[in-house]
């Protein structure tokens, strides 16, 4: 009954002080008491990782109106692996029935930097690099499709064929992600 009533619309705009909504709000911010959040409501016994509002368009709760949006998605979206890391070891699934753009195809087409190291740990954690989008594209021809840069494209691919059971510096990243330590490197990548 639960999952009706947050599904809805008007369980979304009748406060901002749903844990789901200001998980979604936290995951847009990148400081120290945005973590704070995201862990704290990581804690709580109900919380839904997987999630979605409906399409809003409300002056209410504007940075979450797209109605496909869910935490590790926006977490994928805005680059950042410390809260990804977070999600997938809180039990977030890495896709979800109906999504045309999965986080892993949303990671390997974002800005950041990172967008390496956030693929690899997509794909550790199961991400399937076969699912195609409504067009027929998969994540690494969404990410050929979406960048003009031959060196990050080989990065992604180099990422995506060179998958192995997870490696010591994955798991020392999400150990590190669960106490609150984990930090953003500079470009050198993993070791």
């Amino acid at each position: 009954a639960w999952e009706a009533e947050r599904a809805s619309g008007e369980y979304w705009t009748s406060t901002t002080s749903v844990p789901e909504a200001k998980l979604l709000a936290a995951l847009f911010i990148n400081t120290h008491q945005a973590l704070r959040t995201v862990k704290e409501l990581l804690a709580e016994p109900n919380i839904n990782l997987h999630l979605r509002p409906p399409a809003i368009d409300d002056h209410v709760f504007p940075l979450v109106s797209s109605g496909h949006d869910w935490p590790l998605w926006h977490a994928c979206l805005n680059g950042s692996v410390e809260y990804a890391a977070l999600l997938l070891s809180h039990g977030s699934r890495t896709e979800l029935d109906g999504d045309d753009m999965t986080p892993l195809m949303t990671a390997a087409v974002c800005g950041d930097p990172e967008a390496p190291l956030l693929v690899e740990l997509l794909l550790r954690y199961g991400a399937s690099t076969a699912r195609t989008n409504s067009l027929g594209f998969n994540a690494l021809e969404v990410a050929h499709a979406s960048r003009t840069n031959s060196d990050e494209c080989a990065r992604l691919e180099h990422v995506f064929g060179s998958i192995h059971p997870a490696s010591d510096h994955v798991i020392t990243m999400l150990a590190e992600a669960g106490r609150g330590q984990l930090r953003k490197r500079g470009g050198g990548g993993g070791g």
